[in-house]
């Protein structure tokens, strides 16, 4: 395959030429000005609408960091009136929950027992003699 080189057209130079010349070709590269974006009916909708969905998606953002939780006045946890009990020898978690005579379950009872002092469940059905319980009173 044969190839073929072509010169680069010539440019007429837009500068005068230096006096005692004659005319002469000065090759230029072709200046290319930037056209403004232009967008087409469809282009400008899809910017619009991708515009106003980034705004609306800020918009909830900001919205739900800053919304946190309401409290409202039936939200409040109430408050149980409560007092402490030593643990006598032999005693177990149960027994002083039965001493207690409250109107709830006993399950119930020992759960907020073990929930006010910070007890597990299990082992946390374990209490020493002589160790101090907050203990929820009667209401």
């Amino acid at each position: 395959m044969a190839t073929m080189t072509l010169p680069a057209p010539a440019v007429r130079s837009s500068r005068t030429a230096p006096r005692g010349t004659s005319d002469t070709l000065v090759l230029q590269r072709p200046v290319i000005e930037a056209a403004p974006i232009r967008l087409t009916r469809r282009g400008r909708r899809l910017a619009r609408t991708a515009v106003i969905a980034l705004a609306l998606l800020l918009a909830l953002t900001i919205g739900m960091l800053g919304r946190g939780t309401p409290v409202q006045a039936g939200d409040a946890p109430a408050q149980v009136a409560t007092s402490t009990v030593i643990v006598q020898p032999g005693q177990s978690l149960w027994d002083v929950a039965r001493g207690l005579s409250l109107d709830a379950d006993l399950r119930e009872t020992v759960a907020r027992i073990q929930e006010l002092n910070g007890l597990s469940g299990g082992a946390g059905s374990t209490v020493r003699p002589g160790q101090e319980l907050i203990v929820p009173m009667a209401g």
